[in-house]
C-alpha cells in the first residue's frame, strides 16, 4: 500500500498489513510519538512509536491511531499538517 500527498508518503509493508508508516519526503523524517506522547519527526524508524492504524471519520478526515497505544492519535489536513484535537 502506498499513498503520496504533496508533503507525506503513507505506506504499509503489504496489502494485509494494517500498520501504516507516515514519512515526510522533504525533511526525510518519520512521523512518530516520543516517550511523552508528543508528535516528532524522527530520522530513524522506531517501530510501533512510528506506526499507525488509519480510521476514516464521518467528518471526511482520516485519523491515525498509534500502534503502540491506541488511545493516542493524530489527524492530518490536506497539506499533511496535524489537526487540533477538537477538529478530529
Amino acid at each position: 500500500f502506498l499513498c503520496v500527498s504533496e508533503n507525506l508518503t503513507i505506506t504499509s509493508k503489504d496489502v494485509f498489513d494494517l500498520k501504516l508508516t507516515i514519512f515526510a519526503e522533504e525533511s526525510q523524517r518519520y512521523l512518530c510519538f516520543n516517550q511523552g506522547w508528543k508528535l516528532v519527526g524522527s530520522k530513524t524508524f522506531r517501530g510501533p512509536m512510528c506506526q499507525f492504524y488509519e480510521e476514516m471519520l464521518e467528518t471526511g478526515y482520516n485519523r491515525y491511531r498509534s500502534v503502540a497505544d491506541e488511545s493516542h492519535y493524530v489527524g492530518l489536513n490536506r497539506k499533511g499538517r496535524p489537526l487540533n484535537n477538537n477538529k478530529i
